[in-house]
């Protein structure tokens, strides 16, 4: 039993060291599983280590204190830790992160503040807000700095800053030169802006720059536009730059304006507003008249649809009114000059009223004002310019006083539902087509035919047809042919509703006159003409009947050639020539008088006259042309001062028989007569002529 006792003991003995040995294995093991981690607070109050199992999370501590400063973040090896993701790999350490306090910066804009910024004392700041959109101005103690310049914060406290802001310059597409800024446009990804704000410097590149120019178009097809604020800086607008802005509504003229183009607002339909500043020296807007007036020549140079034209007005300006919606034109005494475009496509317009002392209506001057109805021009005016009432489609009335002088190119074209119209005799010039496409015309009263009054010796004597041009829906379709290249060169339209024209005064009707004029009835002249030249009246068939005044001397050739339905004419006292052809195939005419002035009768004279029965030839005629009754197939009785062709012939001559008056060729309703005739006392051969048998 005791060597048992005894055995046990060595047992135990020799267990107790191997035990120890486990115990001693198994604490190391535990140990290294855990991972120290260390928090360096850099600076701020202490913060405990942990003790983190291997790949377990590392809880967030609490967040350190530093003395001006605030916390930031936690970083390991120099990046952000999340402790929320993050684990234990080994020892580590994490290092705090601060920020020194910051003081605020208020900018503020007419009493509201509209942005905050943060600035840490003693460091540099940019002054300004963070927006591309604008440019900002500072007043006060800030005046001296410009947008985005570099600022020391020295300051006690927050601050506040007042602004003006300005577009950027990123709005605009612009040129520098030297030191001025010219605005030529609008960037295309900013034509929706509702509101322009230039400032009147920028700077740009370190340098200054003044805004001095707006130019031409620059805010072309800005449409919702609804406001432009100009700086005091600007000195020129040039021609339309506002153009087509339909949602602007006013606008200010600064001071230092000594420029502005023409049509600066065309387009603009809703424009109300018009100022300028009163201590601008060129520019003013006189007695509340929504205006830009030029003080020193008193001419109105932009109006707007509530302008009022004040009294001592001498000129409203090119393109003054131009696509405005004014109605109620009271034009002053005082005024001389209506300029080009002054009122054109003013489509509100509907009476017209001109002061006596109007001395010009220029180019365009009221075209396209669709609803005007009548006007009356006074004498005063000399010039009634190209197109200056051109497209006025609704002109039914047009009064021309007696003084004007000239009525140019397409003055009054598509006036469709004008039916007459008289022009002065102190007319001296109408331009082509003045009268073109007026389609409802039914008579004209005016002093000459053509462009201006005209001599036999003169060239480019335009016809008739010149005042309607060669375009439109006329069928009285003329040639012209001029007497130096002897070429057709152009056509006319003539109105097919034209039937009635009378010519004032004159003493010449030029070649072609009223050729082809198929529509005119009826043709009234003055008792100074002297000559009517060669196919004045060329195929006017539906003309029935003409008054040919007694000063007459001289019908040219084929002068009323084809005049169908003329049925009866007498010769003037005077006339003393009547050229060949010139009642060629006046096939109604049936009654012809002859004063006793008459001495020649050109060939074919009255050839196919085929419903003339009588005719007496004066004892004045002393040379008749060949076949003179040609054809004329009712003639039943001819009365004649000799046989022949002269009243006097001279033994060298030939003496031809009665049958020399007709025709060579056979007719119906005729007969052959064979003559013969001679020369002196010698006989020659027999003629051959066809003689009406009636």
């Amino acid at each position: 039993m005791r060597k048992l006792h005894f055995l046990l003991l060595l047992f135990v003995l020799f267990l107790l060291p191997g035990c120890s040995m486990m115990n001693k294995n198994s604490s190391t093991t535990r140990d290294s599983d855990l991972c120290k981690i260390i928090f360096d607070s850099n600076g701020g109050t202490p913060v405990p280590s942990q003790d983190v199992r291997k790949y377990e999370r590392i809880a967030e501590p609490e967040i350190p204190y530093r003395d001006g400063y605030y916390f930031g973040y936690w970083t390991y090896n120099g990046e952000l830790w999340d402790f929320f993701m993050g684990v234990a790999t080994s020892d580590m350490t994490f290092k705090a992160n601060w920020f020194p306090h910051e003081s605020a910066v208020h900018y503020y804009e007419n009493g509201e503040e509209i942005y905050t910024d943060y600035v840490v004392p003693g460091e540099y700041f940019y002054i300004g807000i963070p927006d591309n959109d604008y440019y900002c101005v500072f007043t006060g103690v800030f005046a001296k700095y410009s947008n985005y310049d570099e600022v020391l914060y020295n300051f006690d406290g927050d601050i506040r800053i007042d602004v003006i802001r300005y577009d950027s310059l990123s709005k605009y597409i612009y040129q520098t030169e030297n030191n001025s800024i010219k605005i030529t446009g609008v960037n295309y990804n900013k034509r929706y802006i509702k509101t322009s704000k230039l400032c009147s410097e920028y700077k740009i590149d370190g340098r200054k720059y003044s805004v001095t120019t707006i130019d031409t178009s620059a805010f072309l097809s800005c449409n919702q536009l609804e406001s432009i604020i100009l700086p005091d800086s600007i000195t020129t607008i040039k021609d339309r730059a506002f153009s087509g802005l339909v949602s602007l509504e006013s606008i200010y003229i600064p001071k230092n304006v000594t420029y502005i183009g023409e049509d600066i607002f065309s387009g603009c339909d809703n424009i109300q507003t018009i100022e300028v500043d009163k201590n601008n020296t060129k520019y003013d807007s006189r007695n509340n008249s929504n205006a830009i007036i030029e003080k020193a020549t008193n001419t109105l140079v932009v109006g707007c649809n509530n302008s009022t034209i004040p009294n001592g007005i001498t000129k409203i300006g090119d393109y003054a009114f131009n696509h405005s919606e004014i109605s109620d034109l009271n034009l002053p005494n005082t005024l001389k000059v209506i300029g080009k475009n002054a009122f054109s496509f003013c489509n509100n317009i509907e009476h017209i009223t001109f002061p006596n002392g109007l001395e010009l209506i220029d180019e365009s001057a009221f075209q396209s004002c669709t609803n005007l109805t009548e006007v009356t021009i006074p004498g005063s005016v000399k010039i009634i310019g190209k197109t200056a009432f051109g497209y006025c489609t609704s002109l039914a009335s047009i009064t021309l006083e007696e003084g004007i002088e000239t009525i140019d190119q397409d003055a009054f074209c598509y006036s469709s539902p004008l039916k007459t119209i008289t022009i002065p005799n102190s007319v001296t010039y109408i331009g082509w087509g003045a009268f073109r496409e007026c389609n409802n015309l039914e008579s004209i009263t005016l002093p000459f035919v053509g462009r201006e009054p005209k001599n036999k010796g003169d060239s480019f004597k335009y016809p008739f047809g010149y005042i309607f041009a060669n375009y439109g829906n006329g069928t009285n379709e003329q040639s012209f042919k001029n007497n130096i290249m002897d070429v057709e060169t152009l056509k006319f339209n003539i109105p097919i509703s034209l039937k009635n024209v009378t010519i004032t005064s004159g003493t010449y009707i030029v070649p072609n006159a009223f050729k082809n004029f198929h529509t005119l009835e009826s043709i009234t002249l003055p008792d100074t003409i002297k000559e009517i030249d060669s196919g004045a009246f060329y195929y006017c068939d539906n003309l029935s009947s003409i008054n040919i005044p007694d000063s007459v001397e001289v019908i040219g050739d084929s002068v009323f050639y084809c005049c169908h339905n003329l049925s009866s004419i007498t010769l003037p006292e005077n006339l003393k020539s009547l050229g060949a052809d010139s009642f060629n195939q006046c096939y109604a005419l049936k009654n012809i008088t002859i004063k006793n002035k008459l001495k020649t009768i050109g060939s074919y004279a009255f050839r196919e006259c085929t419903s003339l029965e009588s005719i007496i030839l004066p004892n004045s005629l002393e040379e008749i042309g060949d076949e003179v009754f040609y054809n004329c197939k009712s003639l039943k009785s001819i009365t004649l001062p000799f046989i022949g062709n002269k009243s006097v012939v001279s033994d060298n001559e030939p003496h031809y028989p009665f049958i020399y008056l007709f025709g060579t060729r056979e007719y119906t309703d005729c007969v052959k007569v064979v003559q013969s005739y001679s020369i002196g006392n010698y006989n020659l051969s027999s003629l051959t002529r066809y003689v009406p048998s009636s």
